[in-house]
């Protein structure tokens, strides 16, 4: 047996009779809460000259390095084959050996975002919605489609002109940003995926972005006035600016105030047409010209003031004659200005040219655009409503434990590519059973008919496992629930897992009220919310909270696990596995035992170089749980055209929302890109894909649900020219 590590690629020196122990984990039949990573035992390297520079000899007290403290990069190779192909180390202390540890599996290759505990809210992106007098809800099909909108709900006040209605976003559209900010992949079954599409954050903060200030920008286009003190003075007279907020002074229009509680503003200069901008100085002296101009800013309080330099001249042209008061005049060119400056303690500031020594009274900035852009804490009604920024203050690992907790989902590695996240269900691990692998030649037998060991429960479920919501004083719905274990060998209780959401009455959020007089709305603290996504009737994105309660969730996704509990047999076996077993490792895939004749989930496995393999694994259940009986009344789902449209119709209003999944095709029977179509509950008929001259017809390829509590939904016969 040869074995090797390789740390920042370069190889470790072992012992000659040492032997790596690794410890396998599962996420799949572990603690749903969490997601936990593989390990090693402590790893014991000689201080081989090698070694210490690999580690960058960490033992010697008065040697500073900052490696000792640093996570490696590491993989882990017995026989010419990858068992541990993408982790870390960490160095643990330094005695007579170098003693690391080994980590890898769901989240190795990520842990620098895990580390960063980055939150929803720091997600990156200019996506946002026009949120003023002409906002108008979304469309369910928009809504599942884009990823965000303004779904109904009620806030607390009056939604008549919807100012305190704030936007969404999906479940499944915030995931997706995520892994690809995070730089990994996701896969996912469809029928959570679809979940995750009808499951909707409401952004209840106000929190301005980049893209809102700039919405809300001042601007000046007017010639600069220059005052004798030398200060510039603006003006948006006529239509020669905007200015939302007051920034500019009314009083003293040489005053660029601090408004709204802004942190910083954003001053930009620049010529209109696009040309270099510069500033003419006047003087009865063609020697009176500096030989370079500065743009200052001064910043007022009552008790203080303080100077910043924004730009210096680049270059300047000759001195000519000037008509007028002055007898020259010479201009001095400018790159582009933009500078950021911080109010702090400020509240207005002042701009003005400098020659280094004085502030010059005679220039003049024609033909150029001033912007003042605040950086407001808040954004102001009307305005862009930013979509990332206002997502709830949660770290976004929480927020994917969050989601797995409601569905009973777990997240697992990939075996073929360490960049991809697999979220599977006890589900399928059931499934599975078609694909799984026989270890049966494999087992090394302890007893005659019996495991060397076996116990009654799995991990640390108790009688009463409680699944809950964060409270919210604002809520009056108990949302939480007990997945209860019939056993009396078990511990009485404990917490499962606590949402970092709130549940909701209905489709109420009450985030805003009226003041004790009734005249103005003042915002409510709540907690942040997950909500499911419905069509109100007509077609319109609609936010509820029904059936996201833990009763409900536990009854329709935990069915498995819960069978598994009540039935615990979990054994412990000898198993002789190989570098090619570990290496494709599929904790979604159970193994089979023909000497006990039952399939396996694995929990972990122990694996030590040239020894058999140490197997804890849950034994799973006989048979697939059966799906609930589907109603007898069915609903066809079909297509037709209709002048020169072609729309998706029901033979009967469906109860639930449906996904409707089709195939364009051309004339010629070329199929086109899929589509899904949102056919809202309680309609009949809806527009279907865009038709353009190519298009001669649809294929309904397949609908979700499949089935609700009233109907059964099948795709009408239908062929690729009509219905």
């Amino acid at each position: 047996m040869t074995e090797g590590l390789y740390i920042n690629g370069e190889a470790v020196d072992f012992k000659p009779d040492a032997a790596t122990t690794l410890n396998y984990k599962s996420n799949l039949l572990g603690d749903i809460s969490k997601i936990t990573s593989s390990n090693s035992q402590t790893i014991q390297c000689p201080k081989t000259t090698r070694n210490r520079k690999i580690f960058d000899n960490p033992g010697a007290p008065a040697y500073v390095s900052d490696k000792r403290y640093n996570r490696y990069s590491a993989r882990l190779v017995r026989n010419g084959i990858e068992v541990v192909r993408v982790g870390y180390a960490v160095l643990l202390s330094s005695s007579e050996t170098y003693e690391i540890a080994l980590y890898w599996g769901v989240m190795a290759n990520f842990q620098t975002w895990v580390d960063k505990a980055a939150k929803l809210n720091e997600l990156t992106g200019t996506e946002a919605l026009a949120w003023n007098a002409n906002t108008t809800p979304t469309t369910l099909s928009q809504m599942k489609s884009t990823g965000y909108g303004f779904a109904k709900y009620n806030c607390g006040v009056s939604n008549a002109n919807l100012a305190n209605f704030h936007p969404s976003a999906t479940a499944w559209w915030i995931l997706d940003k995520i892994t690809k900010q995070a730089g990994f992949t996701f896969e996912m079954p469809s029928k959570y995926a679809s979940a995750l599409r009808a499951i909707a954050i409401p952004c209840l903060s106000r929190n301005a972005s980049d893209a809102s200030n700039e919405a809300e920008a001042t601007v000046s286009i007017y010639p600069f006035i220059t005052y004798s003190n030398g200060f510039w003075g603006y003006s948006i007279a006529g239509n020669n600016g905007t200015d939302r907020h007051g920034v500019f002074d009314p009083d003293d229009n040489t005053k660029i105030r601090k408004v709204d509680n802004a942190t910083k503003v954003i001053i930009s200069i620049v010529n209109r047409s696009g040309a270099q901008l510069g500033m003419v100085l006047y003087s009865n002296s063609s020697n009176g010209f500096p030989s370079r101009v500065y743009i200052r800013a001064t910043r007022y309080s009552d008790r203080d003031e303080t100077t910043t330099q924004i730009a210096v001249s680049i270059g300047s042209s000759s001195v000519s004659s000037s008509t007028g008061t002055y007898a020259y005049q010479k201009t001095y060119y400018f790159a582009d200005i933009e500078e950021e400056i911080t109010w702090g303690e400020y509240d207005y500031l002042r701009l003005f040219p400098h020659n280094g020594t004085s502030v010059i009274s005679g220039s003049r900035l024609g033909n150029t655009k001033l912007t003042i852009t605040e950086d407001f804490e808040n954004i102001i009604y009307p305005s862009l409503f930013p979509i990332p920024q206002n997502l709830p203050e949660i770290s976004q690992i929480d927020f994917i434990k969050a989601i797995c907790g409601m569905f009973g989902i777990f997240a697992v590695p990939d075996p073929t590519n360490v960049n991809n996240l697999k979220f599977v269900s006890l589900d399928t691990l059931q499934e599975n059973k078609a694909q799984a692998c026989d270890w049966s030649d494999k087992f090394v037998r302890s007893n005659d008919d019996e495991p060397k060991t076996t116990e009654y429960k799995i991990n640390d479920y108790c009688r009463n496992n409680y699944f809950k919501y964060k409270e919210d004083d604002t809520v009056f719905t108990n949302a939480d629930g007990n997945l209860k274990i019939d056993s009396e060998i078990l511990d009485a209780e404990k917490t499962v897992i606590t949402l970092p959401f709130a549940p909701s009455d209905g489709s109420t959020i009450r985030h805003y009220e009226l003041n004790d007089d009734g005249t103005a709305v003042d915002t409510v603290q709540v907690k942040d919310r997950i909500m499911r996504l419905i069509s109100d009737g007509s077609g319109l994105a609609m936010l509820v909270f029904d059936d996201l309660d833990f009763t409900t969730l536990l009854s329709k996704y935990y069915s498995t696990l819960s069978r598994l509990l009540n039935s615990a047999i979990t054994i412990t076996e000898q198993i002789m596995l190989d570098e090619y077993d570990l290496k494709s490792l599929d904790y979604s895939i159970p193994f089979y035992l023909r000497q006990y004749g039952k399939f396996y989930g694995i929990v972990s496995i122990q694996s030590t170089a040239n020894k058999a393999c140490e197997v804890k694994a849950v034994q799973l259940p006989e048979t697939v749980v059966q799906e609930p009986e589907r109603p007898s009344q069915a609903v066809s789902i079909g297509w037709q055209w209709e002048d020169v449209a072609i729309y998706i119709t029901a033979s009967a209003a469906p109860a639930s929302d449906l996904d409707v999944v089709i195939t364009p095709y051309t004339y010629d029977g070329v199929a086109l890109v899929q589509q899904t179509i949102i056919f809202p509950a309680g309609q009949m008929k809806v527009i279907g894909p865009t038709i353009t001259r190519i298009v001669g017809g649809i294929e309904i390829n397949s609908i979700t649900p499949e089935y609700d509590d009233t109907y059964s939904y099948i795709i009408a016969e239908q062929t690729t020219k009509n219905a």
